[in-house]
């Protein structure tokens, strides 16, 4: 079910490395990017004049795209429950929170199209829910379905609340199927609750 979660992208190209002009080609069938040397050593020259702290919260985005990018080869039973409780809705987010809610769903966006794998959709929405999961706050994936060309296409999205953090722009026109939704410290707090009433006994 998860693998059909993207958003209308090339296809994968088989594997290989090719030169072409002044670009080099790396691709397989999740590890798909085009290299101009020149691009390269802009973006690390932009990359470096950015404060500290962005370019830690972009280290990590990458770091959870590609844990993203690797769990979406997954069929969703497997880590359903991880992404959390089907249904439920998260609380509110306080002002500080929706701060740093905005900063990692602009992390995701930023990096999403400069890394060399796989960042479509649910990737971006997996890696809001890995980097939201570590600051203890709340996010729900949705998983949302449309027919378009005589074809059912679909796509995931994260959200906290009124706050889409990835998937917002191709969102338009499809209907939620399933969303799970982490909690954050109250399901962390939930888990320790029960791992020590295992090892009480109780």
């Amino acid at each position: 079910m998860s693998r059909i979660f993207s958003t209308d992208e090339p296809a994968a190209r088989p594997y290989g490395l090719a030169v072409v002009g002044e670009t080099r080609r790396v691709s397989c069938s999740w590890f798909s990017y085009k290299i101009p040397p020149r691009r390269v050593f802009t973006r690390l020259r932009s990359f470096a004049r950015l404060p500290r702290a962005d370019q830690r919260l972009l280290v990590e985005a990458g770091a959870a795209l590609l844990f993203g990018a690797a769990v979406a080869l997954l069929p969703l039973r497997l880590y359903a429950g991880w992404l959390g409780r089907q249904g439920a809705d998260p609380p509110d987010a306080a002002t500080l929170q929706v701060e740093q809610m905005r900063r990692v769903g602009w992390a995701i966006r930023m990096i999403a199209g400069r890394v060399p794998f796989r960042s479509d959709c649910l990737p971006q929405a997996l890696a809001a829910r890995v980097m939201l999961g570590r600051r203890g706050l709340p996010v729900t994936v949705v998983f949302g379905a449309a027919l378009k060309d005589e074809a059912l296409r679909a796509h995931a999205w994260a959200r906290c609340g009124g706050i889409i953090l990835t998937g917002n722009a191709a969102r338009r026109g499809f209907a939620p199927v399933a969303a799970f939704t982490h909690m954050g410290r109250a399901d962390e707090g939930r888990r320790k609750m029960k791992s020590g009433k295992k090892s009480t006994g109780g």
